[in-house]
């Protein structure tokens, strides 16, 4: 009986790299580990401390992206880099051991993971709305906030600066008697052609009416009287472009 024990447990060990292979896409870099993709939907992951002999020391970029079914998640002392987005959008997460030999975790490695509560760490992580994120990336983000939002700031003020002094130029202009017409300015200047008056005249044709069966013809002689200036259409004035 023990001899059959001794082989199932020896079995179950030469099964171990197979299962971890099954669980991890993986790549060696320099004789250690890089997991780059998690393959199943397991609810509690270890993360092995080895795999063919060779340690694991970095889980790659996005390699527990979106795993909605992951709930827990165990990092192994000797693990040093936990890369950019590795558990991005882990909404079921909530739970992380992440050892002290990890010395780089990078940005919104844990976020959004919104039901992240439990973090045991020695890395110096904050929570955040929506999940995690180390103290560096954290103050990062509120200081380009900051300068954004300075930006907007002094983008505003120059434009209101500048809405201002348009407006004070318009009024300007206005008191020079002058008109904006389509966005250019003009100075009216007296019509040449009828020096601010109406000039011309009309004229009615003679014409002989009849004025009634019985009666005899009306002559109605021709009349004149004042037309519309052809050049300023009556108004007395033409605009003349302004220039400074």
């Amino acid at each position: 009986m023990k001899a059959i024990a001794h082989l199932g447990l020896f079995c179950a060990l030469l099964a171990l790299p197979a299962l971890v292979q099954a669980q991890f896409t993986y790549v060696t870099n320099n004789g250690t580990i890089t997991i780059v993709k998690y393959r199943r939907s397991d609810g509690t992951v270890v993360v092995p401390e080895s795999i063919g002999g060779l340690p694991v020391t970095c889980i790659g970029n996005g390699a527990f992206w979106s795993k909605s079914s992951l709930t827990s998640v165990t990092i192994p002392n000797g693990v040093t880099n936990i890369g950019e987005g590795a558990f991005l959008n882990c909404s079921s997460l909530a739970s992380v051991t992440i050892p002290p030999s990890v010395t780089c975790i990078g940005d919104n490695a844990f976020y959004p993971c919104p039901s992240l509560t439990n973090v045991s760490s020695a890395k110096g992580l904050v929570k955040v709305s929506g999940g995690w994120r180390t103290e560096e990336e954290q103050d990062r983000i509120t200081k380009d906030r900051a300068q954004q939002e300075e930006a907007q700031r002094r983008q505003e003020a120059k434009q209101t600066e500048l809405v201002a002094k348009q407006a004070a130029y318009d009024e300007a202009q206005v008191a020079k008697g002058l008109v904006k017409v389509n966005g250019k300015w003009f100075r009216k200047v007296v019509c040449s052609s009828c020096r601010g008056k109406e000039c011309g005249y009309v004229y009615t044709r003679a014409a002989w009416i009849d004025s009634g069966p019985y009666a005899a013809p009306v002559y109605i002689p021709p009349a004149r009287g004042r037309g519309q200036c052809s050049a300023c259409g009556g108004t007395g004035y033409v605009l003349q472009e302004a220039t400074e």
